[in-house]
């Protein structure tokens, strides 16, 4: 075919696609609306809010990028300090204790079945117990080398007993022979140098002045209870405080030869006491001066028991509110001779008393109660027993003065026991007798009107 002409005009389909060209067509992509950039609060960059990436930069990973890929376990690999940490806690909180439900009725099979079941057991409590005999007691003493806890408190344990599980148990921290009686000589508590916590109340034939004074080598000593027994002497607590310096609660409750020289020698010694029992001390020989410079070293002090001490009643209470600003509870019953004065004083320097026991404080008003009483912000329990002055009426003022703190009062003076009038009502009064009319005498000396023969 020919050749169009440089005149002739274009072609249909060229003049078309010059067109579509040169014109824009309805198939256009509409513009993009961008959101509006908003300012930054005060204080932070600006870069970080409300812009835009800059062209050609690199997209930010999202967040399950970021997160690390833990690798694959490997068993050849060196264990962490992290792991071994929770290895370590998770082998701590193992069960490795004897579960004793009932203790006080366990017998001697049921005991052995256990500790075989248990041979690596930690702590041993069978306390109350009087079912058990000594012969299963050291069985179980020479099958249990890891034990660390141990009580026997009120049991049939003999000295072989004790010994035994002293000889064969190393670890021991807690040692608790408490009221039993058949004691006579303990040896070997000097050697373990582990033991933390050690309980002798009421064991009078095995607790003497030898063995206390022993128990310098146990350094690591931090619970003693030697009450009610009579051995304990000023000499052995001296030598005693020679060696542990870390006591933090101590009873010498009923110690009748305690007195000030060794009660001075233990606080000094160790000033960390939290906890301190002297109740049931009237011998004189603990003076209330003495005790009161003892509780001058205790700045930590937080439990305080004077239980029955009616001599420790002036400078006592004083010292204790100038330097045991920490104390939380006290207990100053049969304190008969505590006034007014020494309260007040009390109160006013131990803000943070939670218990306060004045059961017997016969000299104590009521109108001194009302006052102080509420100005112990932290108080939340109160013993008000055999306080005469302190009326039913005034009873109720306190109560609705500090309705957080609960208040004790089971009488408001002592009764005579034999009068049941105010328990009983009519019943109990007793029965009238009528007085017997006494016959009249003649004058020969006959009750009758017959003469005597």
């Amino acid at each position: 075919p020919a050749s169009p002409s440089a005149g002739s005009p274009p072609a249909a389909d060229e003049r078309s696609a010059g067109d579509n060209e040169a014109q824009p067509t309805s198939e256009t992509p509409p513009l993009e609306v961008r959101p509006p950039v908003v300012p930054p609060p005060p204080g932070r960059p600006r870069s970080a809010v409300g812009q835009r990436p800059r062209p050609g930069s690199a997209p930010r990973p999202s967040s399950s990028a970021m997160r690390p890929v833990c690798p694959p376990h490997d068993a050849t690999r060196p264990i962490g300090p992290l792991v071994m940490r929770m290895q370590r806690i998770k082998e701590e909180v193992r069960p490795r204790d004897a579960e004793i439900r009932n203790a006080a009725t366990i017998n001697d099979s049921q005991l052995q079945e256990l500790a075989a079941s248990h041979s690596d057991m930690e702590c041993l409590r069978i306390g109350d117990n009087r079912t058990v005999t000594p012969a299963a007691l050291l069985r179980i003493a020479q099958g249990t080398p890891r034990l660390k806890n141990l009580c026997l408190r009120g049991t049939l344990a003999t000295d072989e007993v004790v010994n035994a599980f002293i000889s064969h148990c190393p670890d021991l921290e807690r040692i608790d022979l408490g009221d039993c009686l058949a004691l006579e000589r303990i040896n070997g508590l000097s050697t373990r140098i582990h033991i933390r916590e050690l309980r002798l109340p009421r064991c009078d034939k095995a607790v003497t002045a030898e063995l206390v004074a022993s128990l310098r080598g146990c350094r690591k000593l931090e619970v003693l209870d030697l009450s009610f027994c009579t051995a304990v002497t000023d000499q052995a607590l001296q030598e005693l405080s020679a060696g542990c310096r870390a006591l933090t609660w101590v009873s010498l409750a009923g110690c009748k030869q305690l007195s000030d020289a060794g009660l001075m020698a233990l606080a000094g010694s160790n000033p960390g006491i939290k906890h301190l029992n002297l109740a049931l001390n009237r011998q004189m020989s603990l003076t209330d001066d003495g005790v009161a410079n003892a509780v001058r070293v205790l700045r930590r002090l937080r439990s305080f028991d004077a239980t029955g001490c009616t001599h420790l009643h002036t400078k006592m209470p004083r010292s204790l509110a100038k330097n045991c600003e920490w104390v939380e509870e006290l207990s100053l019953a049969s304190c008969t001779d505590m006034c007014d004065d020494e309260l007040r004083a009390l109160l006013a320097g131990c803000q943070r008393l939670e218990s306060l026991d004045l059961t017997g404080c016969q000299s104590l008003t009521e109108a001194n109660l009302l006052e102080v009483i509420p100005a112990s912000p932290k108080l939340r329990r109160l013993v008000v027993n055999l306080v005469p002055d302190l009326s039913e009426s005034g009873l109720a003022t306190l109560r609705r003065l500090v309705p957080e703190c609960v208040i004790e009062r089971h009488a408001r003076q002592k009764e005579d026991p034999t009068n049941l009038f105010l328990y009983l009502g009519d019943i109990a009064r007793p029965p009238r007798i009528k007085a017997k009319k006494k016959k009249k005498k003649n004058k020969e000396g006959s009750s009758t009107g017959k003469p005597k023969r």
